[in-house]
Formats: structure tokens, C-alpha cells, sequence
């Protein structure tokens, strides 16, 4: 516990400091970090998990921002297609809220997906035929 106080305490500290060659060691440390993650995923059996949750974080956090707040396990629920119970709320305005939530989530995480097709949009919004 007391390692990641110091590492989030070093971590925002850094970015409250004005002078540039402290925030430029900060931005290094994480840039390193990122890339040991990346080079420890790169051909990993649980590379697709990892990026599904964090598509799901990211989503979530957007999601957040524009003011709706969406538990992720729901959300990967509703990305599966399963059935999910009313939320166990006595307010009806709140279980709607939490519909329009999701809602929204699943738009999110539509367009996520939609920007990381290699397709252009004009083959995404074009219908197959049927004729074969």
C-alpha cells in the first residue's frame, strides 16, 4: 500500500510542477510504462480480454463525462446479449436512468469500434446484397 501511495503521490505530483524538464521526466516514466505493457502484451493469449476492458474503462469514462454513469459489468452484460434485471432502485426515474445509460454506452462503444475498422465509411454504410 505505502508503494503506490509514493507512486501516485510521484506521479501527480510531477504534473503540478511548472517547470518542464520535471514534467518531461513524468511523461517519459509513463511513455516507458506504456511501452513495457505493450511489449508484455504483444502476442499474449489475453491480449483481446485486456482490450475489451479496456475499451469497456474507456466508454465508461466518456460515458461519465457526457453525465450518465454506467457499471461496466452491466455493460459487457448488455454487449453479450443477455437479459439484465431492473436495477433494485424505488425510483422508477431512477431505473430509466440507468436504461438511457446504457443506451448511450452502447452508442459509445459502437462508434469505438466503428473508428478502429479498417473499412472506410462508405463500405460501413453500405447494405450487402443478397445475391450469391
Amino acid at each position: 500500500m505505502a508503494d503506490m501511495k509514493g507512486l501516485t503521490t510521484r506521479g501527480f505530483s510531477a504534473l503540478k510542477n511548472a517547470d518542464p524538464a520535471v514534467r518531461a521526466a513524468a511523461l517519459e516514466r509513463a511513455v516507458l510504462a506504456v511501452a513495457r505493457l505493450d511489449a508484455t502484451l504483444d502476442g499474449h493469449p489475453l491480449l483481446p480480454a485486456w482490450q475489451h476492458w479496456v475499451r469497456l474503462e474507456a466508454v465508461r469514462a466518456h460515458a461519465g463525462l457526457d453525465g450518465h454513469r454506467v457499471d461496466p459489468q452491466r455493460l459487457a452484460a448488455v454487449l453479450e446479449g443477455l437479459r439484465l434485471r431492473a436495477p433494485d432502485t424505488a425510483a422508477q426515474h431512477e431505473r430509466g436512468a440507468d436504461l438511457d445509460a446504457l443506451s448511450h454506452a452502447l452508442r459509445l462503444y459502437g462508434l469505438m469500434l466503428a473508428v478502429g475498422d479498417p473499412r472506410s465509411a462508405r463500405e460501413l454504410d453500405e447494405v450487402p446484397s443478397s445475391s450469391g
